[in-house]
């Protein structure tokens, strides 16, 4: 029997928390359609924006592979988000023996890995103008970029100031074009 089979289909609304930091993860979520956004707040009140991601992944992966139950990022639906969801405790006890669905767990795993380093060196080694253009290039091949630039600042680890500074250098080298309704990536 496949994860879909057993597992309850829901649709998240706009901004809805898929998983909230420091509470008990009790499901493991499969994103089957739409994006999401992983936050994490700090004890001095400060947020930071770690990633979008889109498409498809879990969400309780790391949970269900540990002893840890409590989430550690918050995670929240931008626009609708598609999913299936399954009780954590009965998914290890259905799939304990399910090497295919582990491979699946492992290979979400593998790819939240690889997008944090990469995003973590990146942070490190290029500027933010670097940064911002290689963000919109990998996240919005079709050309409109549709994040809110507060956001965008948060994911960078800049001020809002600063990405504004950018985005018009980006605009100003070709890259960005601006129009009524929002920017477009050029090249």
């Amino acid at each position: 029997m496949k994860f879909e089979e057993i597992a309850i289909k829901k649709v998240f609304k706009n901004e809805e928390n898929l998983c909230t930091q420091g509470l008990e993860v009790k499901n493991l979520i499969k994103i089957v359609k739409g994006r999401c956004k992983t936050m994490r707040f700090e004890s001095n009140g400060n947020m930071i924006l770690l990633s979008y991601y889109e498409g498809s992944g879990f969400i309780g992966d790391v949970e269900y592979f540990s002893e840890d139950s409590e989430a550690f990022t918050t995670i929240v639906a931008v626009g609708e988000v598609t999913a299936y969801i399954f009780p954590l405790k009965k998914t290890k006890e259905y799939f304990k023996n399910d090497l295919a669905f582990t491979q699946e767990l492992a290979k979400s795993l593998d790819k939240k890995f690889k997008e944090s380093a990469l995003q973590n060196s990146e942070n490190i080694l290029l500027s933010v103008e670097e940064r911002l253009l290689s963000y919109l290039q990998f996240s919005f091949p079709k050309g409109r970029v549709n994040a809110k630039l507060c956001d965008l600042a948060m994911l960078l680890g800049t001020s809002y100031r600063q990405l504004l500074r950018c985005v018009k250098v980006l605009v100003q080298k070709g890259y960005l074009e601006k129009k009524s309704n929002g920017y477009y990536l050029i090249k």
